[in-house]
């Protein structure tokens, strides 16, 4: 295997101001076999015109996403989170400053 880390692997440009971008070939090309990659498709379903105002979209907020993003990367089994949701302080907690809302049985 030849690395190679001279000549024209890499161009630094250099701009009037400090800053410096190094431009490696073959870095941040997107392959697709047809020209359309995720993000294209990710940007013509039925949400698009929500995530334009809310980039948390389908949360309220970034703080519901936090939740949201906490209970799933926790180790915690969906009995845990279960009962953690149902205790009153949390259901309380929840009402008064989230929009999301569990079903009532």
């Amino acid at each position: 295997m030849d690395f190679d880390i001279g000549g024209d692997h890499f161009n630094i440009v250099r701009e009037e101001s400090s800053s410096v971008e190094e431009w490696y070939k073959g870095a941040g090309t997107c392959y697709s076999q047809d020209g359309i990659i995720f993000l294209d498709l990710f940007d013509t379903d039925e949400y698009v015109d929500c995530r334009k105002d809310n980039l948390f979209y389908p949360f309220a907020s970034r703080n519901e996403w936090e939740v949201a993003n906490f209970l799933l990367w926790s180790s915690l089994s969906m009995a845990a989170i279960n009962e953690f949701l149902a205790l009153s302080i949390i259901c309380n907690l929840l009402r008064s400053h989230f929009s999301f809302s569990s079903p009532s049985y």
